[in-house]
């Protein structure tokens, strides 16, 4: 590996329809969604910002670190949804320098790809070799690959990405649950996340209009997936989950 490079994870992020926030004087929500998403992270994350795109990694340290991102990605790309925004991305893992302003290396070129080329759809894709990797570097701590993999779903393409629909999702319950369910002690239902997820689908969708078959494609993509699991969750009874 190149003196420099670290082997860390990975989340590259686009904001789509980033100029219709600009036109709007919006552009603040992505800042906010940024900052208060960090917040509810380690301190062992390097983000680097510019323009329409993001970029959010860390080292391998205890073998977590791809679910880490994972789910880091789960809340940010929850929260733009609540705001109505959408977003689209790629996780890798590999070599990287990322400190302060500086970010370059395969990782990221990965990372950049699969955001570009593969997600198409507002989703976050993982690589194929993510995990494999990730479990080499980190290790393989107990139940580290299935603790990972219950954060991902596999689309009919063959690619998984992170599964903002489940149950074992992050979300940012302070800003989408609605108001009767916020701070209020005891667990929360899944019914009640997953209206508060498809809510922010359907808010997003709305504020960012389809005009043209390519995006009417993608739009649709979402939709479906949105109402698939707002569904499961509404009529399959389950237990409830500690907020």
């Amino acid at each position: 590996m190149a003196e420099g490079y670290e082997q860390r994870a990975v989340l590259f992020l686009d904001v789509l329809g980033f100029k219709r926030l600009i036109d709007d004087n919006r552009e603040d929500l992505i800042e906010e969604a940024l900052e208060l998403t960090c917040a509810q992270q380690q301190s062992n994350y390097e983000v680097s910002a510019f323009s329409d795109n993001m970029a959010v990694s860390l080292p391998f340290r205890h073998g977590y670190e791809l679910a880490e991102i994972i789910q880091f990605a789960s809340s940010m790309t929850l929260h733009l949804l609540h705001k109505g925004v959408l977003s689209r991305g790629g996780i890798a893992v590999g070599a990287l320098r990322h400190k302060g302003s500086y970010i370059y290396g395969p990782a990221l070129v990965e990372a950049y790809r699969l955001e570009s080329k593969i997600a198409i759809y507002p989703r976050v894709v993982l690589a194929s070799d993510a995990l494999t990797k990730a479990l080499e570097v980190g290790g393989n701590p107990q139940g580290c690959e299935e603790f990972t993999r219950s954060f991902l779903l596999t689309d009919p393409d063959g690619w998984d990405h992170v599964h903002i629909m489940g149950h074992t999702a992050l979300m940012p319950f302070h800003i989408m649950l609605p108001p009767a369910e916020q701070g209020k002690q005891g667990p929360i239902s899944w019914k009640v996340m997953a209206d508060a997820k498809v809510a922010a689908v359907t808010k997003a969708l709305e504020n960012n209009p389809a005009t043209d078959d390519r995006s009417k494609a993608k739009h649709a993509w979402l939709a479906n997936y949105a109402a698939q699991y707002g569904l499961l969750y509404t009529h399959n009874p389950t237990p409830p989950v500690a907020a």
